[in-house]
């Protein structure tokens, strides 16, 4: 099913904030175990996988599992190299109305290298 997306989200790094808003059209497919919902943007496809207690997202090759109070690691490509990561997923908010999707919210920890950590914050807001 075709959808509008609309993702925002927020980083804070010692009390700064840095903000990117994407909105951009997509595709949304329910399946018996869980949501996949798919999109584009500047050739960024982003994937996002909904299963009944983690989010998957993937940005091009790039994988971030989210699961709540839990943490996880992964691996981030960068024109510098890769960088490791440490992700703590404070909490995962699904919001729906008539049994569709319409709000995913994100509150996580991300810590670099073992060193730098900050606040993220990812809104997903979908229309059908």
């Amino acid at each position: 099913m075709k959808i509008n997306v609309e993702l925002k989200s927020v980083q804070t790094i010692e009390k700064q904030e840095e903000k990117q808003i994407v909105k951009t059209k997509g595709e949304i497919k329910n399946l018996e175990k869980g949501t996949i919902i798919e999109f584009v943007d500047k050739k960024i496809k982003y994937k996002i996988i909904i299963l009944q207690e983690k989010i998957i997202l993937n940005k091009n090759k790039e994988q971030m599992i989210f699961e709540t109070n839990k943490t996880t690691k992964s691996n981030i490509k960068t024109q510098y190299g890769d960088i490791n990561i440490i992700i703590y997923t404070k909490n995962i908010e699904i919001k729906k109305e008539n049994g569709k999707i319409v709000d995913i919210l994100l509150n996580y920890q991300i810590k670099l290298e073992e060193q730098i950590s900050y606040k993220n914050k990812v809104e997903i807001k979908i229309s059908y």
